[in-house]
């Protein structure tokens, strides 16, 4: 069972060095507080410059477009438990199309009613990287049909990333922001 308070707590306001600022100010986007996960991080400001390095290549300058990694990033958080990602993507989601109706067939998975073909070759992907740490020959064939390699290693990077962010969450107990959680009747995201 996920731990249910922090093991090591998210560094407090009160806390931040000007380095802590500086890497606050690198790696968010102008005037963006830092949530739990990152001032988590930022306990150890050295895994701060390498783990966001890299997250910010994945969640903005990726070669996929957005709708597809935010598919991706939510699967991957869904499928680890990753309540603190799920939460932290659900606006970047928003923005990028997805509703509460998306949200939550991505949830029930791949096989879920509503998926184009293409999409649910993606969540499949993400599900076969979860269980099985590769994807068979049918879902990469189906990828490279539409991507170019650039894509399908950013589709993989995408998963392996957000998995990689899950797992050190969920072992150091950071917990989710205080995050707005749409009405049922929301169909829309608005």
């Amino acid at each position: 069972m996920a731990p249910t308070k922090p093991r090591i707590p998210p560094l407090p306001e009160a806390q931040l060095s000007d380095p802590h600022r500086q890497r606050i100010a690198t790696f968010l986007p102008a005037g963006a507080r830092p949530g739990n996960s990152f001032r988590t991080l930022l306990n150890v400001p050295d895994l701060v410059d390498r783990t966001m390095m890299f997250y910010n290549y994945v969640t903005q300058g990726s070669s996929l477009p957005p709708r597809i990694r935010e598919l991706l990033m939510l699967r991957t958080a869904w499928l680890h438990g990753s309540d603190v990602i799920w939460r932290e993507r659900v606006p970047s989601a928003r923005k990028a199309g997805l509703t509460n109706d998306d949200m939550r067939t991505i949830a029930q998975g791949p096989n879920a009613a509503g998926w184009d073909a293409f999409e649910a070759n993606l969540l499949r992907m993400a599900d076969q990287l979860f269980r099985n740490s590769f994807v068979n020959d049918s879902v990469y064939t189906a990828m490279a049909a539409r991507y170019n390699t650039c894509n399908v290693m950013d589709a993989a990077l995408t998963v392996a990333d957000v998995a990689s962010l899950a797992l050190l969450y969920n072992s150091l107990g950071v917990q989710p922001d205080d995050v707005p959680v749409p009405d049922e009747g929301d169909q829309d995201g608005e």
